[in-house]
């Protein structure tokens, strides 16, 4: 199965969360918003295959819309990938896929992430922010 989602804006990283003054989690607006969208998203343009008590390999490719405060000559470099996503405000590729996985195990594509055996992850600037799944039983 493939997945490939245009995104409003670019992916949320995992553990942007902050603790209440109770001592209480909560996850950050910008991450809320992005597993609300692609959560949506997944829903109303998939007919989703359910991966349920079966190993999986999983690809996620992560595109970045560059900073709009970029010059055009930096913009071009980052597009013709001489730049890469590293910043610290773009986030980890690890939390970028534990955010991205959540949502996958909340719509039910996955049951449970321990069913992935096999995951591989990329992140690259790109003209609009998306992502691309690609889930295979192994």
């Amino acid at each position: 199965m493939n997945i490939t989602i245009e995104l409003e804006n670019n992916a949320a990283p995992h553990n942007q969360s902050g603790v209440n003054r109770y001592g209480g989690v909560f996850k950050s607006k910008r991450e809320l918003a992005y597993i609300k969208d692609l959560a949506y998203k997944i829903n109303e343009l998939y007919d989703v295959e359910q991966f349920t008590d079966t190993p999986i390999s999983v690809t996620y490719r992560f595109g970045i819309k560059p900073p709009k405060s970029w010059s055009k000559k930096k913009t071009q470099q980052a597009l013709a990938h001489e730049i890469y996503p590293t910043g610290k405000n773009i986030g980890d590729i690890d939390n970028l896929v534990k955010s991205t996985q959540d949502v996958l195990m909340n719509t039910g594509i996955i049951d449970d992430d321990s069913n992935v055996v096999s995951l591989l992850a990329s992140k690259e600037y790109s003209d609009y922010p998306y992502i691309h799944i690609r889930i295979e039983k192994v």
